[in-house]
């Protein structure tokens, strides 16, 4: 069973596929606001109930995010790896751009330190869709040294070090910050993804290492199985996940709205 970051990204992908691929962020407001309502949320986090009630009190979608350090969850980045999905797949001039990105994640959060945390995972599913590994991908933002800004590239040299030692897992993700955090979660689960040797043992490790482990589990998994590609995910691992193939369908159906 999936939980709530799950939920997330099928609004984005559902988003998209009903607008034939446009960024529509009104009908994104609505599915969120549907979501909210319908009773079968398997989690809320602060930021995005306040967000959502904002959406439901009339406040336009452009506004209603909250931009607050103490509300930097990770949740939005789940909507936002479909756009990123579609876009690796697509040329210029078709590539979601950083404004983009603000836009998208800001109907709910909207601080700076979750737009940088959506720039770093978009610029992951770009890579990595497009023939980079995730070693590699990790070097080239730690190359351009225009990307990001340098705390951020200090913590993915961090990562890199961390894997290098012998350290137990669970303390290098307590150690790195195991809270729903976004910057935890993020490069914990990249910590995660490279950590693992198969798939299975890159979501186990997140997801056994204690805090916030449904959503570290839920992008170390993204980002290892596009490394990997679906067919090299244990085949039961995707037979028995739930509605696993209605989400393929709509993935596969991701993939032909390209332009």
């Amino acid at each position: 069973q999936f939980t709530d970051d799950t939920q997330h990204l099928e609004i984005g992908l559902d988003s998209l596929l009903s607008n034939y691929g446009e960024i529509d962020l009104q009908d994104h407001a609505n599915r969120l606001i549907r979501w909210y309502s319908s009773g079968e949320a398997r989690s809320i986090g602060r930021t995005t109930e306040k967000a959502i009630k904002n959406l439901i009190s009339g406040m336009d979608y452009s506004q209603s995010g909250i931009n607050n350090i103490n509300n930097c969850g990770s949740l939005a980045i789940a909507r936002l790896i479909p756009y990123s999905l579609l876009s690796a797949v697509n040329r210029q001039p078709y590539k979601l751009t950083r404004g983009d990105i603000k836009r998208i994640l800001g109907v709910t959060h909207a601080h700076k330190k979750v737009r940088s945390m959506g720039e770093l995972f978009n610029y992951f599913i770009q890579e990595i869709t497009n023939g980079k590994n995730l070693a590699e991908t990790v070097d080239m933002v730690l190359f351009e040294n225009d990307f990001l800004n340098r705390r951020i590239r200090n913590k993915l040299r961090m990562v890199k070090k961390v894997l290098k030692s012998s350290v137990n897992y669970k303390k290098a993700i307590e150690d790195m910050g195991n809270s729903g955090f976004v910057e935890d979660v993020a490069f914990s689960s990249i910590y995660g993804a490279l950590k693992g040797n198969s798939f299975e043992e890159a979501v186990l490790i997140s997801a056994n290492s204690g805090g916030d482990s449904d959503s570290r589990a839920a992008y170390t998994g993204a980002l290892f199985g596009l490394n990997i590609g679906a067919s090299q995910i244990p085949i039961n691992l995707r037979n028995e996940l739930e509605r696993s193939s209605e989400l393929e369908k709509k993935a596969k159906e991701i993939y032909f709205l390209k332009k």
